[in-house]
């Protein structure tokens, strides 16, 4: 892969440079531990010189004007047939960069596509607003919609394209430009969109630029005054770093964050536990569980527990991590480097050691191939006030709590917690699904079913878990100004 030309360059002003430095990152396949290939680690340098063409292409280009609406609608639609004509590629890309299976790629690429051509509905509907207020009828006073300017995206590496298709193609609609930093681990799939892109010439020069790298290209980004927006999708600590550098930079721009949770799972005892097992299993282990919203926290209702646990260790052990070449027989892939490994193992070993948790099934690396692979692991008895409880994990660790006598004690307990970005109750009563609607404080609530994000719905948390929203109607405020104008 090293012989493609693009990888060992950055995607700036529509044309791909070389970096003003000499430094390269290997990226590692993590099904093996091996190198894929090495591209470019972007310095402030290489940040200034996208910032400043994503600046000139909104100043002076053609993306951004009050008749090019249906331009720039036009133009997402033709992105979305793009990445569906090359779907298969992208998503080939993608399991060797993540170690996904095949399916799982195709499925994200596929949801790229809707993006865009869901945001492309959007991108005509920047509109003004005019108002008549009592007396002041014969003031003429209007409101005028504008995007923000330069938007800098930096995003995680469990969903590569995906999470950065939630962030480009609603700034895109608005007629903002944009630099993207993909996750360092991550970056294979995006550097191949940018070179699709640019063959197919559908993007005015500079409305789309790349950088790669690791924290000195991000910190650049976020530092630099020519941006006017950073959309962040990452750690916790990483949102704070972040919130507080753009809080200090010399322009005070805005923020979305998209950070992590520690979602809570509850069944009752009157849910459907076939159902039930198979959304736990769905919600935790998809993914190797590397799931901003991934449901890691457990509570189950006396009467169901003892049933449940057994039918989800025997689905968790069901779970294949055998891969091929191919990508096409797992069902549970690997963790994405050896640090997350690393994490994972150190959490889950000293939670059992210090007895804050019981081992019910799991709890190792995978022995069965050389890369990043832990097994799908089910601790029990783990205490609320562990570090495991409280810890996002981001991997596939589910941390069943003692069983509870009621909803009221759930809320009780998550109504502390730091975070709040997702929930789900199973449940028949449609008493306990009001009562848990109305008092889980978490972006999203599922109800009989787990882990299904769709355009048409909000995505994003409460608390530490961020704030600002990606996806639905509602992401388009996060790209636009408005101005009012008032004339006698």
């Amino acid at each position: 892969m090293n012989s493609l030309k693009y990888l060992s360059k950055l995607y700036v002003g529509g044309k791909w440079i070389a970096s003003s430095g000499s430094k390269l990152y290997s990226v590692i396949n993590p099904t093996s531990a091996s190198e894929i290939c090495q591209v470019v680690d972007a310095n402030t340098k290489d940040v200034d010189s996208a910032v400043e063409a994503a600046k000139a292409a909104f100043e002076t280009g053609p993306w951004y004007n009050l008749e090019s609406g249906a331009s720039r609608r036009d133009s997402l639609l033709k992105i979305s047939h793009l990445i569906e004509q090359n779907k298969n590629l992208l998503a080939e890309v993608e399991s060797i960069n993540t170690g996904k299976i095949i399916s799982d790629s195709l499925w994200e690429i596929q949801d790229c596509a809707d993006l865009f051509k869901f945001y492309a509905g959007f991108a005509d509907k920047l509109s003004s607003r005019y108002v008549s207020y009592g007396t002041l009828n014969q003031l003429e006073m209007h409101t005028i919609k504008e995007p923000i300017g330069v938007c800098g995206m930096i995003s995680s590496f469990n969903y590569p394209l995906n999470l950065v298709s939630w962030k480009i193609a609603p700034a895109l609609a608005m007629g903002n430009t944009v630099v993207v930093k993909p996750a360092p681990q991550t970056p294979l799939s995006l550097l191949l969109f940018a070179h699709l892109l640019d063959e197919a010439s559908i993007l005015p020069k500079g409305v789309f630029n790349v950088v790669t790298g690791g924290v000195e290209p991000g910190a650049a980004m976020v530092n630099n005054p020519n941006i006017n927006k950073i959309s962040f999708t990452g750690s916790l600590n990483g949102g704070r770093a972040v919130n507080k550098s753009a809080a200090a930079s010399a322009n005070f721009k805005g923020v979305t964050l998209e950070l992590g949770g520690k979602s809570p799972v509850v069944v009752m005892d009157d849910a459907d536990l076939d159902n039930a097992v198979e959304n736990i299993i769905l919600g935790i282990f998809s993914n190797a569980g590397m799931n901003c919203s991934a449901g890691s926290k457990l509570y189950i209702q006396k009467g169901a527990y003892d049933k449940l646990l057994q039918l989800l260790v025997k689905r968790a052990q069901s779970i294949s991590q055998t891969i091929t070449s191919d990508f096409k027989t797992s069902s549970m892939g690997p963790l994405i480097d050896s640090i997350l490994m690393n994490k994972v193992e150190t959490l889950v070993q000293q939670a059992i050691s210090s007895k804050d948790a019981t081992l019910l099934s799991g709890g190792k690396r995978w022995s069965g191939a050389p890369g990043y692979y832990y097994e799908p692991t089910i601790l029990t008895n783990v205490k609320q006030d562990s570090p495991i409880s409280k810890t996002e994990i981001f991997g596939p660790v589910l941390c069943v709590m003692e069983p509870i006598s009621d909803l009221d004690e759930v809320i009780n307990i998550e109504s502390r917690s730091e975070f709040g970005l997702a929930s789900a109750i199973f449940s028949s009563s449609s008493k306990s699904i009001h009562k848990f609607k109305r008092n889980m404080k978490a972006g999203t609530c599922w109800v009989n079913m787990y882990n299904l994000c769709t355009p048409d719905l909000p995505f994003g948390g409460f608390k530490n878990s961020g704030f600002g929203k990606e996806l639905g109607h509602e992401v388009i405020n996060e790209y636009y100004t408005e101005r009012s104008y008032k004339k006698r």
